[in-house]
């Protein structure tokens, strides 16, 4: 009898030991990718995704999540592979005659962070027979200013249309064009009176 509760203690015991791991160190956490517009990468674990951003942590500071626009992301790496992708990438290159890759905005948050590279004003051609052939006449020619600077979009900060009646239309534009990079020291545009 005393063998069997030996025995029985003996089995009971190496079951428990058998079933207790040892130990181990934690698993690192590995990112998601996170490429925002213009080609900066961010490593970080998204948490949530909503209609307007995303949510994601770093994972030297899991506890505080940060929020980014979805406008301001190009796609989402994830670290299953899978592509999230949330706007068509800015950053390109823009050859000296391409002057309709230039993009035209009213909103100023569309140029922020970007490098100045001038004041701009553009009057449609004359002899148009429309208001929109000579809205469309002055921001070529915007576009066409702003491309020789080496710029990527432009912000229209006045416009008005004139003519009317009996003259013909005519249209008017002034704007600040930006671009992804500054350009060599000395040359960026930092106020409107500098390019007078």
């Amino acid at each position: 009898m005393k063998d069997i509760l030996i025995l029985t203690l003996l089995l009971i015991g190496g079951e428990v030991f058998a079933q207790t791991k040892p130990a181990t160190a934690a698993k690192p956490v590995v990112p998601d990718t996170i490429v925002r517009m213009g080609g900066r990468k961010v490593l970080g674990i998204v948490r949530q995704t909503t209609f307007s951003s995303v949510y994601y942590t770093i994972p030297s500071r899991p506890d505080s999540v940060i929020e980014l626009n979805r406008k301001e992301i190009e796609k989402v790496i994830r670290k299953d592979g899978r592509i999230d992708v949330y706007n068509k990438p800015v950053l390109m290159v823009v050859k000296d005659d391409q002057w309709q890759s230039i993009l035209i905005t009213r909103d100023k948050k569309e140029v922020e962070g970007m490098y100045n590279r001038g004041f701009f004003t553009a009057s449609s051609s004359r002899n148009l027979k429309s208001k929109k052939k000579a809205m469309e006449s002055a921001t070529v020619k915007l576009q066409k200013q702003a491309v020789a600077k080496k710029a990527y979009i432009v912000l229209i900060t006045n416009e008005y249309s004139t003519g009317g009646y009996s003259d013909p239309p005519g249209y008017y534009m002034e704007g600040i064009a930006y671009g992804m990079e500054p350009l060599e020291k000395g040359t960026d545009v930092v106020d409107k009176k500098d390019t007078k």
